[in-house]
Order: C-alpha cells, then sequence, then structure tokens
C-alpha cells in the first residue's frame, strides 16, 4: 500500500524481539526504499510547485527514519527555501541582549499567540536580533502588541527593522491600551535583518512581535 511509514515501524518493532539478519536486512531495505520513495514524491509535489506538500512528505520520512539521510536532510532544507518561516523557529544570526521566545504569550486582547519574540525585558540599553536572510525573502509580516502581563504599564516601547544596515521600518509607540497591530515590511535584496529595540525604560514585551515571519521569493512570486 506504499504506506513505508508504518511498514518500517513494524519491522523495527520486530527487531526487539527477534535479532535475526532477515529482519535487520528487511528493515534496511525498507528504509532505503522509504528514503526513494519519499524523495520520488517529493519532487513531484516540488514540481508542481506544492513545496509545502513536499516538505511535509520528506519530514514524515525523516520523523521515522532518523536524521541519518544526508539526502532527505538536503531534500527538506532546498525545499524548506520555498515556504514561510516564523522568527521563533528560525536561529539568529547574532544578538545583543536575550532573544526571548514565548508559544503562549497572551497579548492585551486577551489573545494567545503561539510565535512572540522580543529581546530582553527591562532595558536600560538597546538590544537587538539579525537574522541572515540572504536575499532569499520578500516581506517580513507579522503583529505588534503589548503582553498581557504588562497592560497596566505607563511607558511606551517600539522597535525598529534594519535591512543590510539601513532603517526600513519603525513601529508606532506602543502602550498597554495599544490595539494590536499588523505589519508588512517589503525586505526584497535583505541579506541581513536586525531587529532593534532602542533604549529606554519600557519593558520590550509592551512591543512584542507575534506571528513574525518571513515570506520567501519564489518562482511564482518574483
Amino acid at each position: 500500500s506504499y504506506d513505508y511509514k508504518s511498514a518500517y515501524k513494524f519491522v523495527s518493532d520486530l527487531t526487539y524481539t527477534f535479532d535475526f539478519d532477515t529482519v535487520k536486512n528487511k528493515l534496511k531495505s525498507l528504509s532505503d526504499d522509504f528514503v526513494e520513495y519519499a524523495l520520488n514524491e517529493a519532487k513531484k509535489e516540488a514540481d508542481a510547485k506544492n513545496y509545502e506538500g513536499a516538505a511535509s512528505l520528506i519530514k514524515t520520512a525523516v520523523q521515522a527514519l532518523g536524521s541519518d539521510s544526508s539526502e532527505l536532510n538536503d531534500a527538506y532544507t532546498e525545499y524548506s527555501k520555498h515556504l514561510p518561516i516564523y522568527l521563533a523557529d528560525m536561529e539568529y544570526m547574532s544578538c545583543e541582549g536575550t532573544v526571548s521566545i514565548d508559544k503562549n504569550l497572551v497579548d492585551n486582547t486577551n489573545t494567545t499567540h503561539r510565535h512572540s519574540l522580543w529581546v530582553d525585558a527591562w532595558s536600560t540599553n538597546s538590544y537587538w536580533v539579525e537574522y541572515f536572510t540572504n536575499g532569499n525573502y520578500k516581506a517580513f509580516t507579522g503583529i505588534c502588541g503589548c503582553s498581557n502581563e504588562n497592560r497596566s504599564s505607563t511607558e511606551t516601547k517600539y522597535f525598529e527593522v534594519y535591512g543590510d544596515g539601513k532603517v526600513i521600518y519603525t513601529s508606532p509607540e506602543v502602550t498597554s491600551s495599544t490595539i494590536p497591530f499588523e505589519f508588512d515590511i517589503d525586505i526584497s535584496g535583505v541579506k541581513l535583518l536586525r531587529i532593534w529595540y532602542p533604549a529606554t525604560k519600557g519593558n520590550n514585551k509592551i512591543a512584542a512581535i507575534y506571528d513574525g515571519m518571513l515570506i520567501p521569493v519564489t518562482e511564482s512570486n518574483e
């Protein structure tokens, strides 16, 4: 039925009971077949510009087989380049301060966000984080708002976004009564993206970034 995931798990479970070469050989054969099948099916999806489907197929194989296959790892990396990525899931290149991520942060409208990010909390110095985007993304989108725990604050906060050293976006001043607002920043051609919080007394979570996402440049939207 081409259900390699179930077949591989079934034979893998047998190896705990039957330490036979035939079982081990079958497991190795299934592993090789699973890799080949996943790569072929993923390529079909990618050829149809369904990069999300392609990456999902490869991810399923990696979860079942482990991350030892360089072919699967390389394929996942290639297909993932075409998918939006949350900053909270992306490795930063450098920073000044602590990059804080919270997958259950509630804003001042009592909305819970699964991808929240800010740099440090109370800050008398400026803090920032940089991401190496290498010109692979066309937009940086997200929501900015005050966290629920800071809804009684009398301070204000804002952040700026730099593209290759130049300011390309300055957020409005955010207070405890600011309704969360969306932003959509053109970062076409930007290789180094910096998010910078200035040196003020306000907690940086007053201007937290929710669902910050990088939108890739692909053949269909260039």
